[in-house]
C-alpha cells in the first residue's frame, strides 16, 4: 500500500479536519503495515467495538479493512 496515495484519497483537502484525519491515517499504517492478516482482523474486531466516530476511530477503522483488503488481494489466509 502507497499510504500517501491512500491518504490523498481519503484527506484530500488542506483543513483542519482533512489534516487530523491524514495524520491518524498515517499512525495507524505504521502500527498495523506489518501484522498478519489475523492480527489485522483481530484489531479491526475490537476497533469496531470501541467506534465513536472521532477522527482516529474512523482511521483505524479505514486502515485495518485496507489492510486486510491487501492482504487477501495478495493471498494472505489465516492459519
Amino acid at each position: 500500500m502507497n499510504i500517501e496515495e491512500f491518504v490523498k484519497k481519503e484527506a484530500p483537502s488542506n483543513d483542519a479536519h482533512d489534516w487530523i484525519y491524514a495524520d491518524w491515517l498515517r499512525t495507524y499504517y505504521d502500527r498495523f503495515k506489518d501484522c498478519s492478516l489475523e492480527q489485522l482482523q483481530h484489531y479491526q474486531k475490537l476497533s469496531r467495538e470501541e467506534y465513536d466516530s472521532s477522527h482516529s476511530a474512523t482511521a483505524v477503522c479505514m486502515m485495518l479493512y485496507e489492510l486486510i483488503k491487501e492482504k487477501k488481494a495478495n493471498g494472505e489466509t489465516n492459519p
